[in-house]
């Protein structure tokens, strides 16, 4: 299985339904990238890393020794929104120099995002068409692909699907991704597996996810 990540800039999006072991395979890409990341988290998955509320956030960035430390060994925040927007968090991001070259995970990203009022206005949209100027990689997941944010859509360089089962799932999928015959791959994959599409180059890849890997969410 081939999981490297991390050697150019890259936007991933992984579509599962719930108990496919998404947010695992998600949390191991973060792990192998080889950037510093944060780990946007509402539902308080993951408790092993450095834990922040939005105003820490800013603060600890706000100081010279964190932020040097912080790039420097490639470290892991966990940043808990707790009210604050989806919109404020990747605005922050986009307009302070304080922020560049790093990973930025979102779990649930319809959750987070509310996704039917990303416009044009939105700091999700300015992230996804600008952020690889700031060196800015993104992973998301999500649960079907009705509600994956629509600007992400044509900027998402890897989709990882698993036996998508919802209505509309694999339509989705030949729109999106035309001539490739993913709607087939993805019909045979077995439970854990993921099908890797390489959006750029039309390569694709079947996973094989480690049930271990769930046991960081114990």
């Amino acid at each position: 299985m081939q999981l490297e990540t991390g050697h150019k800039k890259e936007f991933s999006t992984l579509i599962a339904r719930s108990g496919a072991g998404k947010t695992a395979l998600a949390y191991v890409l973060v792990k192998i990238n080889d950037k510093p990341a944060i780990i946007v988290d509402d539902a308080m998955q993951f408790k092993h890393d450095l834990v922040m509320d939005f105003t820490e956030l800013v603060a600890a960035f706000n100081d010279k020794d964190f932020k040097e430390s912080f790039y420097k060994y490639k470290k892991t925040i966990v940043l808990r929104l707790n009210g604050v927007t989806a919109d404020d968090f990747f605005k922050l991001i986009m307009s302070s120099k304080n922020f560049h070259d790093l990973l930025i995970f979102v779990d649930e990203i319809d959750m987070v995002l509310n996704t039917a009022k990303v416009n044009n206005s939105h700091g999700f949209y300015t992230f996804v068409n600008k952020g690889r100027h700031k060196d800015l990689d993104l992973i998301t997941t999500c649960r079907n692909t009705a509600n994956i944010p629509k600007p992400l859509i044509g900027q998402t360089d890897y989709f990882y699907f698993s036996d998508l089962i919802e209505k509309g799932a694999l339509e989705f999928v030949e729109e999106t991704l035309k001539g490739l015959g993913v709607s087939e791959l993805i019909k045979d994959l077995e439970e854990y597996q993921f099908l890797k599409v390489d959006v750029n180059n039309k390569e694709m890849e079947v996973l094989k996810t480690d049930i271990k890997w769930l046991d960081y969410f114990k």
